[in-house]
């Protein structure tokens, strides 16, 4: 798999159809330039002409990169790094100086709304996140970093992890945790419909909101004995567990 990989990065006319995907992606970046050129000299409608070209730019470039295997292809150029550059400076930066310059808001409401949209959708760039599979299951998924000779040297590493896809959550499970023998709320128990998760709350309540199928409930608390029963989940149920407490371990003094 390995030697194939490097066969594919080796081959020039691969590597030259990869990296003008990522010329044709960095070209919507150009397209803004041209946007923020019209709204400096006020013409709106060419502005948003030259926003459109700069979506359809956005609408194909992905399609276009996973067609030519891109990523695999151009490992050392990022297409989603430049994808969110591009899309910054595209949806963000020339909007937000539109709203400013267009005298469509008071003087001091213009700019301060437009340090907002650019403070705010600069964080939201910033934060890392992975996209699931589409499809329910167990996948493995593995992060890997290239060797380096620059900067700090270090040989190539990786790491694998796996990770478990749901199907949207269906219905909601209540589950009522209460002491078998006193019938008092147990606050603070463990509730497992794998793999979901939840702790009921002082009332001895936990709303789990599921896909529809047959779950095993397990729920357990501290110094109780754990309570577990089978559930099919068709619609929203309520489920009572009454857990008995653990007996007290006879300690021998003699």
């Amino acid at each position: 798999m390995d030697s194939q990989q490097d066969s594919l990065n080796g081959k020039p006319a691969l590597r030259a159809a990869a990296f003008s995907v990522h010329i044709f992606t960095a070209f919507g970046g150009a397209i803004a330039l041209l946007a923020m050129l019209e709204a400096v000299r006020e013409h709106w409608a060419s502005m948003f002409e030259w926003l459109g070209i700069a979506l359809i730019i956005d609408a194909i470039d992905g399609p276009i990169a996973r067609r030519l295997n891109v990523k695999d292809v151009q490992p050392n150029w990022s297409g989603d790094v430049l994808d969110l550059v591009v899309d910054f400076v595209t949806y963000v930066f020339v909007p937000a100086y539109a709203i400013v310059a267009s005298g469509l808001l008071l003087p001091v409401a213009a700019p301060i709304l437009g340090i907002a949209i650019v403070v705010t959708s600069a964080l939201y760039f910033a934060e890392m996140e992975a996209v699931a599979p589409r499809t329910p299951g167990d996948f493995t998924w593995q992060v890997m970093t290239p060797a380096s000779d620059q900067s700090v040297p270090h040989a190539a590493g990786s790491c694998g992890f796996a990770i478990k896809v749901v199907a949207p959550p269906d219905h909601e499970v209540t589950v009522e945790a209460f002491d078998g023998e006193t019938q008092a709320p147990i606050k603070g128990a463990h509730v497992l419909l794998h793999p979901y998760r939840a702790l009921t709350d002082e009332c001895g309540v936990a709303k789990v909101k599921v896909a529809k199928g047959r779950y095993t409930l397990f729920v357990s608390g501290f110094n109780y004995i754990g309570h577990e029963r089978i559930i099919d989940v068709t619609s929203d149920v309520t489920a009572r567990a009454e857990l008995a407490v653990e007996p007290e371990e006879e300690v021998d003094i003699r």
